[in-house]
């Protein structure tokens, strides 16, 4: 399949989070972020960074080394490996790759995926629904496949980043399949949940509403598409705009990478303002 790499980008933003406040909640760990060349990727990136963790950081995007360099400065290893999570041996190669700084992982954010096509479904191109689940659905899966065995021996925190929609909200119009992957990462992620518990491998869902990055980059609209329901339009009970940063999601992530969340599993953490309860 002949794909726009621009299509491909994971949730992003050019501006980098600020470091957040230096801690040791992770000191000693090692962690994996898919999509971590920017965005909420990129955040909780370095806020793992901050709090003592070495990283392994995958993208299909060029280096960032204005990511590198920070969490460098932050006396962390890191590692960049460019990998298109669709691609299987690309994922192998990826977590192979840890052997460098470690013999396992602590920490999984399988973060990277796409907006994709948006369409009436009796209308929707069938190579756009591939792209679409094979991105968010296949690329989880992927992850999941080639990163647990590094995390059997030791346990660990998996998390996933999905989305309010497909999970609390359906009301977009031309929705239908971008809903459908996010829910079935959702669903994959309590079932994983169940199945590692005996490795002491916790694996939750972060839920983002509308954050600041450009993944509407990756965002393409049917022009025939009716937004149906409520569109957001109250916004949030929180934030007024309905909008947050990739750093809220980082907070999310940290807790539950951390032993601050020790005994929560196949939970679904919505990082919204409350948003998705309202509209």
């Amino acid at each position: 399949m002949d794909v726009n790499d621009e299509l491909l980008t994971c949730d992003a933003t050019d501006v980098l989070p600020s470091i957040p406040v230096a801690g040791s909640l992770l000191e000693g760990k090692v962690a994996l972020v898919t999509g971590a060349a920017r965005g909420i990727g990129a955040a909780c990136a370095l806020s793992m960074a901050a709090q003592g963790a070495d990283l392994i950081l995958t993208d299909i995007q060029p280096e960032p080394e204005a990511l590198v360099d920070k969490i460098k400065n932050l006396g962390r290893k890191v590692i960049y490996v460019p990998c298109d999570v669709r691609d299987e041996n690309a994922q192998i190669f990826a977590v192979s790759e840890i052997s460098k700084i470690s013999e396992t992982i602590d920490i999984l954010v399988a973060n990277a995926g796409i907006n994709g096509y948006w369409g009436p479904i009796d209308n929707f191109p069938l190579e756009k629904f591939e792209e679409l689940m094979s991105t968010n659905v296949r690329g989880t899966f992927l992850t999941l496949k080639h990163s647990i065995p590094f995390m059997k021996e030791k346990g660990g925190s998996i998390v996933v980043i999905t989305s309010v929609n497909g999970t609390r909200t359906f009301h977009h119009g031309g929705s239908s399949i971008y809903c459908a992957s996010k829910a079935a990462i959702s669903a994959m992620a309590k079932a994983v949940a169940i199945e590692l518990g005996r490795f002491n491998i916790r694996v939750n869902t972060i839920c983002p509403g509308k954050i600041r990055t450009d993944i509407d980059q990756t965002l393409e609209m049917d022009n025939k598409t009716e937004h149906v329901g409520l569109a957001f339009k109250t916004g949030s009970p929180m934030l007024g705009s309905g909008i947050g940063n990739a750093d809220d999601v980082a907070d999310a992530c940290l807790f539950l990478a951390s032993d601050l969340s020790k005994h929560l599993s196949g939970t679904e953490v919505f990082v919204d303002g409350g948003q998705s309860l309202i509209a």
